[in-house]
């Protein structure tokens, strides 16, 4: 069963294009009891109709190679909103409160990989059966982000946080 779990209190705006991919994530699930988690990327990709302006892509990519190196999962687009999970998936995620405020979508990963590579018996190599990244048809940044750069030093001052947690010397994410 899919998580139908929604966490509207913090974010008032959901992008209406995000939401016109939700079926096509809905149907990676279907006839692939394995995979528990389907994130939406914003590639620009031939064919494709995503519109960034270029700071905000050219700061994602930098911020989706730290998380890789963090995760160890070559991740493209943690931040982008869309994200499908199992019940199951959703109870190992928010099981407990979020240690990170800006970067709870890479905490999230954090907290599912070890469960996947315990629980499933699988090798890192092998996560990709289990967590798909799927790339946006159509995506354009919207005017009147509340993101300031200030809020960019706090996603890094979470990223160490993270990272201390997970090299054991710092508040651990449950897994």
């Amino acid at each position: 069963m899919i998580a139908k779990t929604a966490v509207a209190s913090k974010f008032r705006h959901v992008s209406s294009k995000a939401l016109e991919e939700f079926p096509h994530m809905l149907r990676r699930f279907e006839g692939n009891g394995e995979l528990q988690m389907v994130l939406a990327s914003r590639v620009k990709l031939m064919g494709y109709d995503i519109r960034r302006k270029p700071y905000r892509h050219y700061i994602g990519r930098v911020f989706a190679t730290f998380a890789s190196l963090l995760l160890d999962m070559p991740v493209y687009d943690t931040q982008c909103g869309g994200k499908v999970f199992r019940k199951k998936a959703a109870a190992v995620m928010f099981a407990e409160p979020f240690v990170s405020r800006w970067i709870f979508d890479v905490e999230m990963l954090l907290r599912l990989k070890p469960w996947l590579l315990r629980e499933k018996g699988c090798r890192g190599d092998q996560l990709g059966r289990y967590i798909n990244e799927m790339p946006l048809s159509r995506w354009h940044d919207v005017g009147g982000s509340k993101i300031r750069l200030r809020h960019y030093f706090q996603s890094m001052a979470d990223y160490g946080r993270l990272l201390m947690a997970k090299t054991g010397r710092g508040r651990k994410p449950p897994a």
